[in-house]
């Protein structure tokens, strides 16, 4: 037996089938959402928003803040003789343990 799959793509606005839809996204109150529009309704949210949006600001992601915070090279061969000067078995690459960070951080007051 032979299956076939049909997919069939709706306006999420009006619920009428559409071959390619419009994806929109909308941020509001630190909550996102998406939207599949077919053209008439794109063009009619379009317009609904082109009022706001000439009112507004545009915000832009600045970066930063996002990552893990990682120590620069010299500091990180710096904890490293410091713990093996004080005993401590700490390997010459990879991540260092963080009981002797904060050894580290504490001996160096």
């Amino acid at each position: 037996m032979a299956r076939r799959t049909t997919i069939i793509t709706t306006c999420d606005l009006c619920d009428k089938e559409t071959e390619n839809p419009s994806k929109v996204n909308l941020g509001w109150n630190r909550s996102q959402w998406e939207l599949d529009l077919c053209d008439r309704d794109f063009a009619a949210v379009s317009k609904q928003f082109d009022a706001w949006v000439d009112q507004g600001r545009k915000v832009t992601n600045r970066g930063g803040g996002g990552g893990r915070r990682t120590s620069p090279p010299s500091d990180l061969e710096s904890v490293r003789a410091w713990a093996r000067d004080q005993g401590l078995d700490v390997k010459s690459r990879g991540r260092i343990p963080g009981s002797v960070m904060e050894a580290y951080t504490a001996a160096q007051g």
